[in-house]
């Protein structure tokens, strides 16, 4: 094998931490244009801390906010739809109502009972708009169609609940939870989470029970395959099941825990921590590895510009979106207040975004995004991911609680004086804010 070395853009980057199998020795293969895969794809070696932030963006202005969406100021549940708009679970004069929003304002808006009687656990929406949601308890699935008119609401089945649904292009999978075994159902089922499938009409195509798909308080997640089929992704492993809802394939604990995402040619993209490091894997659809990345949990000391304080920061978890070019890894940074009497109270949290290569998981940039701080030293701004999707062109959207909150003497919020509102914004593929 010939030598080649590190170009200074990839020597900055295995600086950073994030270190690609092959791409941060002195034998890269791929820059060699060997494909990637085989051993060499299998192993990785984590990299030093981070200097962080290597790049802050201030959002100053939020692509989508409760002035131009006001029930973004009441949220319960959100997601990000396929064509980037938020769907948002709220409850205005005690009613559970879901609101689509998009940069222009809100589409429409749907209430589907008493907040007390009513409550929305899980949403998806599928490439045309229409979105699936899940009720726990008492067990209810329901559609709502992309004019914002509920379609159909059934059980799934009777005295469960619902964990998640994943919608496809002509209807919805659904996991739940129950203590008893179901009907028709082998034995030794009793207590597993069940899956099951419904037409777009809602009518149930088949359910299949089973402790291999969770057990009492696991939280499996479900992704949709777009080549056919549906991913769970339990504590324990990920299992593949077919349109029928027989088992395709089973991964182990590698690939377990953390996220996963599925690209149209049914590749799975993987995310999780292993000792402290971030683990990013690619494999194709037969299970092989195509390609391993692991980072360092990216620790920083940074002075605060506004208090002159040193914080102390760390990554805590995220979620991965796969658009046709890019692999964005969206992260939940949290930044501590080093003090020894108040140490791990006071705090700010920001957004860190990671730009991958989906054919080589190789880093194409790292950034933090922050809401625009308050020019004030008593108060602070937070922003914590709770989801991230993609639009039909490829931009990044990202949407969270932003918090403003005066401190106490001793390091801690005052929660009750706290503003919690809700905003988006939207970087394009170079990381760029789009307003």
């Amino acid at each position: 094998m010939s030598k080649a070395s590190v170009s200074p853009i990839l020597s900055l980057i295995c600086a950073f931490g994030l270190m690609v199998t092959g791409a941060c020795s002195k034998d890269a293969p791929g820059d060699h244009g060997q494909p990637p895969g085989g051993d060499d794809a299998s192993t990785a070696s984590g990299g030093a801390n981070l200097d962080w932030p290597p790049r802050e963006v201030i959002i100053e202005s939020p692509f989508l906010g409760p002035q131009t969406c006001p029930v973004m100021q009441q949220e319960r549940h959100v997601i990000v739809g396929r064509d980037g708009s938020v769907f948002a679970v709220s409850e205005p004069d005690g009613q559970t109502t879901i609101t689509k929003c998009t940069a222009d304002g809100q589409v429409w808006s749907v209430a589907l009972g008493k907040a007390d009687e009513v409550a929305i656990r899980s949403m998806d929406a599928d490439a045309e708009g229409n979105l699936y949601f899940g009720q726990r308890p008492p067990g209810l699935v329901g559609k709502v169609s992309s004019d914002g008119s509920l379609a159909w609401s059934v059980s799934a089945p009777p005295d469960t609940g619902v964990l998640g649904v994943a919608a496809t292009g002509d209807g919805v999978y659904v996991i739940g939870v129950t203590k008893k075994a179901l009907p028709d159902q082998p034995p030794g089922s009793k207590g597993g989470h069940f899956i099951a499938k419904f037409d777009a009409a809602g009518k149930r195509e088949w359910l299949h029970q089973s402790r291999d798909f969770g057990r009492r308080n696991d939280h499996s997640v479900l992704v949709a395959d777009p080549s056919g089929g549906v991913f769970v992704l339990t504590f324990r492993k990920t299992l593949k099941l077919d349109e029928d809802g027989a088992v395709h394939s089973t991964h182990g604990a590698d690939v377990a825990f953390g996220t996963i995402v599925v690209d149209g040619e049914g590749a799975i993209y993987h995310d999780r921590i292993s000792r402290g490091d971030f683990v990013f894997t690619k494999r194709a659809p037969s299970g092989e590895t195509l390609w391993t990345a692991t980072m360092d949990n990216p620790h920083s000391k940074t002075t605060d510009p506004f208090e002159g304080l040193t914080w102390q920061g760390e990554l805590l978890s995220g979620t991965l979106v796969h658009t046709a070019d890019t692999l964005y890894y969206v992260g939940h940074y949290r930044n501590y207040y080093k003090r020894r009497s108040a140490s791990r109270k006071k705090r700010h949290d920001d957004v860190s975004v990671f730009a991958l290569d989906p054919a080589t998981g190789k880093v194409r940039w790292v950034q933090q995004y922050r809401v625009a701080p308050v020019e004030s030293p008593e108060r602070r701004v937070d922003f914590t991911a709770l989801d991230a999707g993609a639009t039909p062109d490829g931009d990044l959207v990202v949407v969270g609680d932003a918090n403003q909150g005066p401190w106490m003497k001793d390091g801690s919020y005052i929660t009750s004086e706290q503003d919690i509102t809700l905003a988006a914004f939207r970087v394009d593929r170079d990381g760029n804010l789009v307003n």
